[in-house]
């Protein structure tokens, strides 16, 4: 898939317990570095949103062409359960052939 500068990036993560079945961490956080720029932390809604148990979706408008990573944390205080993960992606933004 091609992303452009001004697309919207959408990164679906998924959690699952010890089990491997769906499961929900206790916080859930997304980090976004931009190219060349300072990584920004989501914590909820509108960019960090849950669409079911153990699925949450990160967006996030791409204002520059370069490579953006986006890392996904999420951690649970009951260590039984299981739910602790990260997710750590990374992709290319081209330019939008407009400027």
């Amino acid at each position: 898939m091609t992303f452009y500068v001004g697309d919207v990036a959408e990164v679906s993560v998924t959690f699952k317990d010890r089990a491997s079945v769906l499961a929900n961490p206790q916080t859930v956080t997304a980090q976004v570095k931009p190219p060349g720029g300072v990584a920004v932390t989501y914590v909820g809604a509108p960019e960090l949103t849950q669409t079911g148990v153990g699925l949450f979706v990160v967006r996030f408008k791409l204002n520059l062409p370069g490579v953006y990573r986006v890392s996904v944390l999420g951690q649970s205080a009951d260590l039984a359960l299981g739910v602790n993960a990260s997710a750590t992606r990374s992709f290319n933004v081209e330019p939008n052939g407009l400027e």
